[in-house]
């Protein structure tokens, strides 16, 4: 493996983090718009402004994940490594696999406790009579849970994906 393709591989797995963390972030902004669907003129605005945001965020992990190798050219990230070879025998797509089982992992291994401890905080406000208890969080964690199964459930597909653009 040489330094070029460590470093497109450092960046996918940076694109993947940087994916997980705009899938979180379209749960949150569907939650909230769900918990503020009787809102006025503002809140479209709000929404609007952070559908934008996510849009232009997006765009760093379509770099990371199909432009890598474009990334390390352009950031001349390989050209000061004297070593061309590095004893690394595994196949790109192993690596990939691997690290979105983490990022799966990752993001069960945080959520899965927050959940409990939300439906237990849920369950403490139906005995104490509110009314109407927020359950924006609950839907969103389980979001994040379902995000995160699907990222190690569908681990091959996404590889796929990834190494599409360097099979063309």
């Amino acid at each position: 493996m040489t330094s070029r393709n460590l470093f497109i591989i450092i960046i996918k797995v940076i694109g993947l983090l940087t994916l997980k963390e705009i899938l979180v972030a379209l749960a949150q902004l569907v939650s909230t718009s769900l918990s503020y669907l009787s809102g006025g003129a503002e809140i479209v605005l709000v929404l609007l402004l952070a559908s934008v945001a996510v849009g232009l965020f997006a765009v760093v992990p379509y770099f990371c994940l199909f432009r890598a190798a474009w990334l390390v050219d352009k950031l001349r990230l390989a050209e000061d490594i004297d070593q061309n070879m590095m004893p690394l025998n595994m196949h790109r797509s192993t690596v990939l696999s691997i690290a979105i089982i983490v990022v799966g992992g990752l993001l069960l291994m945080h959520e899965v406790p927050y959940l409990g401890l939300l439906l237990l905080r849920l369950s403490q406000e139906r005995r104490a009579d509110i009314t109407d208890p927020d359950i924006t969080p609950l839907v969103l964690s389980v979001a994040k849970i379902i995000i995160g199964l699907l990222f190690i459930n569908k681990q091959r597909q996404l590889v796929s994906l990834i190494e599409l653009r360097r099979k063309r």
